[in-house]
C-alpha cells in the first residue's frame, strides 16, 4: 500500500452515554479498522467502549494541558487552542492518526472526549492525507442524564449542561468534513436499515457475516439502561437552550430538517451566542463542582486512612479497633487527612519497635543496636560520597554513543538562563532539552538563544507551565512522561548554586571531559549523580512531623514503599540531579497534577515540592549502582 495513499478517518461524535460505542462497533460491519489497542470491558459498558487507548491517552493530555477535566462545563476557547497548538499536539494527533492508518485504508474512532476537543481535532484532520468523516450520535438527553446521574453522580441540571455543551461544539464545528447523524434508538429498533444508510454514505460495502453477529450477539435492547423515547420533551430541570437544541434535533431525525442545514443555521449561530454568555457562569460552575470533588476525594482518602490506621492498631495490639475508625474519621473533620499520615508514619515506627521487642532479649546486642541501626541512611539508600579527579583525561565511553539523553530546565519566575547556559556550553553529546516557563515568557527568542548557544542540542521543547510545584511539579507532569522514554536524564532550574552546577555540567568553559566522565559513572557504578550542599549532608530537617507527614503520605498513596524504612533522608542540593531514567522512572510518572500543589511563591516550606524532592533517592531504592553524592572539595 503506497504511503502517500489517502487515508479516510471515520471519527464518531457523541455526548458521553450517547451510544457512541454501539455506533463504532457497527462500523466493523463495514470492515472500518478500530485498532488493536482498544479500551476493556467494564461494569457500566460490558459490550465494549470501542476506544482506542492512544487517543484517550492524548485527548486527556490535552484536557489536562488547558486545566480541563472531561466533564468540565466551559468550551475552549481560542486561548486554548493556542495552547494545544505551541505545545505540539496538533502534530503528535496527527502523526498517531498516520500511525494508525499504516495498514488500513479507512480506520474509525471514538471517545466522547474528542466531541469537547473537535476545535483541535478538525486541524488534525486538515491534512491531504486525511479524508475525514464525521458521525453523529444522537440520544434522548433524558436518558443521557439519567445514566450520568447514576454513573457519576452528576446533578442532572449539571448534565444538560454538559449535553449542551458537547452537541454544539460538534455542530459548530462538524460541517468543516462531511457528517451523517444516527440516532441511538433507531439503531437498537432497525441496525440493518442504519448502518446500510451508513454504509452507502462511507461508500463502503457490508459485510453480511459480521452484521449478522453484530445484529444478533452484539446489539441487544438490555445496552440501554434508560430508556426514553427520542421525542419526549425535556423536563424543566433543562435549560430552554437543551429544549430548543433537542427540538431541532428531532427534526433531523424524522427528516424534516437536514445535518447540514442545522449546521449552517442562523438558529446555531443564535445558540453558540446564548451559549458565550454563559461563559462567566459555567467557569464559576466548575470552579465549584472541582472543589466539591477534591473535598468529595478528600473524605474518601481520609476514610481509607482511617481503616488502615485501624488495621495497623490491631495488628500491634492483636485486639480489635473498630472504634478507631469511627474516632479518626470525626477528628479529620477538623484537623484533616495530614492527621492520619503523621499517625500512620508513628504506627509503622512503632510496629517496628514492637516486633523487634518481641524477637529480641532485652539485654540483646540487637536491642543495643537499634539507635544505630536508625542512622545508617547510607546504606538503605545506597549513597556514596564521590570526588571527581581534578584532572580529568577521560574520553566519552563508547557505549555513550547509543543513549539517548534529556536535560529538563526550569526556568524560575524572576531568574535568567545564561548561568545554566554557561554550563551546559560543555555538553558535547547530543541531547534534548525540555524547558519549563511561565506564562508571557518569550519563547521564541529563549529558543533561539538556546539554540545559538547550544550546539549539541537536537531537540528544544519549550512549554508554558502554572507558577505551582517550583522545579519538579513541571518535571513531573508536564514533561515526565515523554523523560520516561530516555536512557539517562539531567533535572535543572535556574535558582541552583553556581557550585552545584559545576558539579554537575563543569565549571563555565571548562570543557565536555567533566559532562562525559560523569554520565560515564552513569554507564558503570552510578544510578542518581547529585552535589553536596555546604554542610556537607543533604539530610532532611526530619525533625518537622508535617514534612515527615507529607513524604509518608506520599509514599503511601503511590507507592509500595513505607516512610518508616527510611528514618533519615538525603536529597540532591536543590533538586538537581543526574540519573539513570529506569532508576526514576516511577516517579517520572507519579499521578500528580498542577493543582495539588499550592501557587508559588508558597510560604509554607512543607510542600508537596519539598516532598517530592525529599524522595529521589529513596524512589531509586532497589536498582543497581549507588548514589554518588559528589563533594564540593574535588572541584578545587
Amino acid at each position: 500500500m503506497s504511503t502517500d495513499e489517502v487515508k479516510k478517518i471515520v471519527v464518531v461524535l457523541g455526548m458521553h452515554r450517547s451510544g457512541t460505542s454501539a455506533i463504532t462497533r457497527g462500523l466493523e460491519t463495514m470492515r472500518v479498522a478500530l485498532g488493536d489497542n482498544l479500551l476493556p470491558t467494564a461494569a457500566d459498558n460490558s459490550k465494549g467502549f470501542w476506544e482506542d487507548l492512544d487517543i484517550i491517552q492524548l485527548n486527556d493530555e490535552m484536557l489536562q494541558a488547558i486545566g480541563q477535566e472531561w466533564h468540565s462545563l466551559r468550551p475552549l476557547q481560542t486561548s486554548d487552542l493556542e495552547r494545544l497548538r505551541e505545545q505540539g499536539f496538533v502534530t503528535r494527533a496527527r502523526q498517531l492518526l498516520i500511525s494508525k492508518t499504516e495498514a488500513c485504508q479507512c480506520f474509525g474512532f471514538k471517545d466522547p472526549r474528542t466531541a469537547k476537543l473537535l476545535p483541535i481535532w478538525s486541524e488534525v484532520l486538515d491534512t491531504p492525507a486525511f479524508e475525514a468523516r464525521y458521525i453523529v450520535a444522537l440520544r434522548n438527553p433524558i436518558s443521557v442524564v439519567a445514566s450520568l446521574v447514576r454513573r457519576d453522580g452528576f446533578d442532572e441540571e449539571k448534565s444538560y449542561l454538559l449535553w449542551v455543551v458537547h452537541v454544539l461544539t460538534i455542530l459548530g464545528h462538524a460541517n468543516r468534513y462531511p457528517a451523517i447523524a444516527v440516532d441511538y434508538d433507531s439503531l437498537l429498533q432497525e441496525p440493518r436499515q442504519q448502518l446500510a444508510r451508513v454504509a452507502d454514505w462511507l461508500g463502503e460495502p457490508i459485510d453480511t457475516l459480521e452484521l449478522e453477529l453484530y445484529c444478533q450477539e452484539f446489539l441487544e435492547t438490555g445496552l440501554r439502561h434508560y430508556h426514553v423515547d427520542q421525542f419526549t420533551p425535556l423536563p424543566e430541570t433543562a435549560l430552554p437552550l437543551a429544549q430548543e437544541v433537542h427540538a431541532r434535533l428531532n427534526a433531523v431525525i424524522t427528516g424534516e430538517d437536514t445535518l447540514d442545514e442545522l449546521m449552517n443555521s442562523a438558529a446555531l449561530m443564535q445558540w453558540q451566542t446564548n451559549l458565550d454568555k454563559l461563559d462567566d457562569t459555567l467557569r464559576l460552575l466548575d470552579r465549584l463542582y472541582q472543589r466539591i470533588q477534591d473535598q468529595h476525594d478528600a473524605w474518601q482518602q481520609a476514610e481509607a486512612r482511617a481503616q488502615q490506621f485501624s488495621k495497623t492498631l490491631k495488628e500491634i495490639t492483636d485486639k480489635p479497633s473498630e472504634p478507631c475508625r469511627v474516632i479518626l474519621k470525626r477528628c479529620l473533620v477538623k484537623r484533616g487527612p495530614q492527621l492520619v499520615s503523621q499517625a500512620l508514619l508513628r504506627l509503622h515506627q512503632l510496629r517496628a519497635w514492637w516486633q523487634t521487642q518481641r524477637t529480641q532479649p532485652a539485654d540483646s546486642p540487637e536491642c543495643e543496636g537499634h539507635a544505630r541501626r536508625q542512622e545508617a541512611t547510607a546504606d538503605q539508600l545506597e549513597i556514596s560520597p564521590h570526588h571527581i579527579p581534578p584532572r580529568l583525561q577521560t574520553p566519552v565511553p563508547a557505549a555513550q554513543a547509543g543513549q539517548r539523553i534529556a536535560l529538563h530546565l526550569r526556568l524560575l519566575q524572576g531568574t535568567g538562563g545564561d548561568t545554566f547556559i554557561d554550563h551546559a556550553r560543555n555538553l558535547s553529546v547530543p541531547f534534548d532539552l525540555y524547558v519549563a516557563v511561565s506564562q508571557g515568557f518569550d519563547q521564541e527568542a529563549l529558543s533561539e538563544q538556546l539554540r545559538a548557544a547550544l550546539p549539541h542540542a537536537d531537540q528544544i521543547i519549550i512549554e508554558t507551565v502554572p507558577e505551582r510545584g517550583r522545579d519538579l511539579a513541571p518535571l513531573i507532569i508536564q514533561f515526565g512522561q515523554r523523560l520516561a522514554e530516555y536512557d539517562v536524564i539531567g533535572h535543572f532550574h535556574t535558582a541552583a548554586p553556581q557550585k552545584a552546577l559545576s558539579l554537575l555540567l563543569g565549571t563555565p568553559d571548562a570543557g565536555g571531559d567533566q559532562v562525559a566522565y560523569l554520565l560515564g559513572l552513569l554507564q558503570t557504578e552510578a544510578k542518581i549523580l547529585y552535589p553536596q550542599d555546604h554542610e556537607g549532608t543533604n539530610t532532611a530537617d526530619d525533625r518537622r512531623e508535617e514534612s515527615q507527614a507529607l513524604v509518608a503520605d506520599l509514599l503511601q498513596r503511590h507507592t509500595t514503599r513505607v516512610a518508616a524504612t527510611f528514618p533519615r533522608l538525603e536529597h540532591p542540593q536543590a533538586g538537581i540531579f543526574w540519573a539513570r531514567t529506569a532508576c526514576l522512572r516511577e516517579w517520572l510518572q507519579l499521578p500528580l497534577k498542577f493543582t495539588d500543589f499550592p501557587l508559588e511563591p508558597s510560604r509554607n516550606a512543607d510542600t508537596l515540592d519539598d516532598a517530592l524532592r525529599r524522595i529521589i533517592l529513596v524512589m531509586a531504592s532497589g536498582h543497581t549502582g549507588r548514589c554518588l553524592r559528589l563533594d564540593y572539595e574535588s572541584t578545587g
